[in-house]
């Protein structure tokens, strides 16, 4: 073999080598490339995991909290409940006090006047059989008692509160329910229409 020849062997199994080891370089950089891409992906798998089992932690946190929320919300309503009931009960003691303490009659024609304004005896409706003239009456004599006030009830002909230019739909005979009452600064009673709040003088006391 001659010298040329023997060069050109000696090139060829040189570029063979350098060959075999390039490829056996880029070989193992896939593989060291490809063991980082699979320890990534176990990375990102975990971390969604993690992420899911937060997930799992905040809605029930959230649930938590809506039902906090709701326990807040109806502590409130019986907390107002209470308060409301403890106002009913302080005005309660508060008429009756005005019941026991103030002067059983009235002391002047507007205070007669402003009670049966603020009352709501007259707006209750009218039931035959259940809730007539005796009922209208006897709930107002109540409403003025819890406010320290008298009236009295009284039996009268349709006849007679007539005459004062009220209107019924009955024989004038007929006996009618209504209430008194006296007037300490006029001196006088007057007749009272539950049914309607009109006032109507009757007579002077002396």
């Amino acid at each position: 073999m001659s010298l040329l020849s023997r060069k050109v062997l000696y090139a060829l199994v040189l570029i063979l080598i350098v060959s075999f080891s390039i490829a056996g370089y880029e070989f193992y950089v896939i593989q060291v490339q490809d063991a980082k891409i699979r320890e990534q992906t176990a990375s990102i798998q975990e971390q969604k995991k993690s992420i899911e089992g937060q997930r799992v932690i905040i809605y029930g946190m959230n649930e938590t909290i809506i039902s906090l929320n709701g326990q807040n919300y109806e502590m409130r309503l019986a907390v107002e409940k209470k308060d409301q009931i403890i106002r009913d009960f302080e005005r309660q003691v508060e008429d009756l006090s005005n019941a026991l303490n103030n002067s059983t009659q009235w002391p002047d024609l507007e205070a007669l006047k402003a009670f049966l304004g603020d009352d709501r005896t007259d707006e209750h409706p009218y039931v035959k059989g259940s809730y007539e003239c005796e009922e209208f009456a006897l709930d107002l004599q109540k409403a003025a008692y819890k406010k320290g006030y008298f009236l009295s009830i009284q039996y009268v002909t349709v006849g007679l509160l007539e005459r004062y230019g009220w209107e019924y739909q009955a024989p004038r005979t007929m006996t009618h329910v209504c209430n008194l009452a006296f007037v300490i600064k006029q001196n006088a009673f007057y007749i009272i229409e539950p049914q309607t709040d009109e006032i109507a003088f009757l007579v002077y006391a002396d």
